[in-house]
């Protein structure tokens, strides 16, 4: 697969009406030229109402459908008759195994944004399942976990490894400070709701110790609270600093287990809405996607704050931070942290059509062309690098 024949390929995209789609699609419009068509697939059509999307540029295909577990191989086929030579972007929350499934079995490569599934009670099994995918999914190549992270956090820990060498342990930072301008009385955040409850209040947290063992917890994220002085104050002066959780994540499991090394995930949101959502916790049963509010800049409401995103790399006589930062009123009709997952799908979608490395199989994001994956990343946000000696 290269440029040169590239326009040959149609681009499928499932969730097309989702806040990472949306901000996805914003992107998108500069590298029309790289796909013969853009067929568009969602349950509902918000997405062709967007005062944001360049709609008449992109020049796309709308498809009204709800995926289940019944219709997803018939909707595949179809799609490859209409269509012929295809990628799916999956950035929905629906399980992955039947849609790689399905588009292996039809010789379409599945690109997504994480490993979905439903039926597991935490990440303790993401190796073993991912794995199982590299032996049973090879009728063409497959990438998973384009996005910010996993994705662009993947690639930083690449660039540092290639620049610094190995480091003893990493330690994933970020800190969403992002507040609505109006009071509400939701917790509120900016990623997807039924991703961000998984990880903090659903399932139990975890991180990767001594030679990348995974440990699990006892207790959810939103009960394992960790002081990010240690890891902000040297980039950003702040007043106070948060508590973060720590959170289990898919691009901690996968770069500790290769590099055979510690790896956590510290993740900071407004201490209001952290407050707000353990209170939730405690006195329900069950904390239900319609109890949070989900901000994004747009004719009904603004967003201050920012997104800021690191990882720190630890050595014997020093420690290095490779970081980006965004704020949240620099994106219109969504916010920060949607457009930077949308910048790690884009950089990997762009990558892996571009710089084709890949035989038959599953791979990480970690696997695409770093220097051509970060050249993308750079067009549109700064990474900064930060020592401590």
């Amino acid at each position: 697969m290269s440029i040169s024949d590239s326009k040959k390929i149609s681009l499928v995209i499932l969730g097309a009406s989702g806040g990472v789609a949306q901000a996805f699609l914003v992107l998108l419009a500069k590298y029309r030229s790289m796909f013969s068509n853009i067929v568009l697939v969602d349950r509902n059509e918000s997405i062709i109402h967007s005062s944001f999307v360049s709609h008449d540029i992109l020049n796309y295909f709308f498809l009204k459908h709800n995926i289940s577990d019944n219709n997803i191989f018939d909707l595949i086929k179809s799609l490859k008759e209409k269509y012929g030579s295809l990628i799916l972007l999956d950035i929905t929350d629906y399980d992955t195994e039947p849609i790689l499934n399905a588009c292996n079995y039809f010789g379409i490569s599945y690109l997504n944004c994480s490993l979905n599934d439903s039926k597991a009670d935490s990440l303790k099994d993401f190796l073993s399942k991912s794995h199982s995918f590299i032996k049973r999914f090879n009728n063409c190549p497959h990438v998973l976990g384009l996005g910010m992270n996993p994705g662009i956090i993947n690639h930083l820990i690449i660039k540092g490894f290639m620049e610094e060498g190995l480091p003893s342990e990493f330690v994933e930072i970020e800190y969403d400070s992002g507040k609505p301008t109006d009071h509400i009385r939701l917790p509120f955040i900016t990623w997807s709701k039924k991703q961000f409850l998984t990880e903090a209040i659903w399932d139990k947290t975890s991180f990767c110790g001594d030679d990348g063992k995974y440990i699990q917890l006892d207790k959810p994220a939103i009960f394992t609270l960790v002081d990010t002085r240690e890891y902000i104050q040297p980039i950003k002066k702040l007043q106070s600093y948060p508590l973060g959780m720590l959170v289990a994540h898919d691009e901690i499991i996968i770069m500790s287990n290769q590099m055979e090394i510690p790896g956590k995930f510290i993740y900071a949101i407004h201490p209001e809405s952290l407050k707000k959502l353990q209170w939730l916790t405690r006195s329900k049963k069950n904390v239900s996607e319609e109890s949070v509010r989900v901000l994004r800049n747009d004719d009904n409401s603004r967003i201050e704050g920012s997104d800021f995103i690191g990882v720190w790399l630890n050595y014997e006589h020093k420690k290095v931070c490779y970081h980006v930062e965004m704020g949240h009123p620099e994106v219109k009709g969504s916010n920060a942290t949607l457009y930077l997952v949308a910048i790690g799908v884009l950089a990997g979608l762009v990558t892996f059509m571009e710089k084709p490395v890949l035989d038959r199989g599953v791979f990480s994001v970690s696997i695409l062309n770093n220097d051509n994956y970060i050249d993308i990343i750079s067009r549109y946000i700064s990474i900064n690098k930060t020592v401590l000696n």
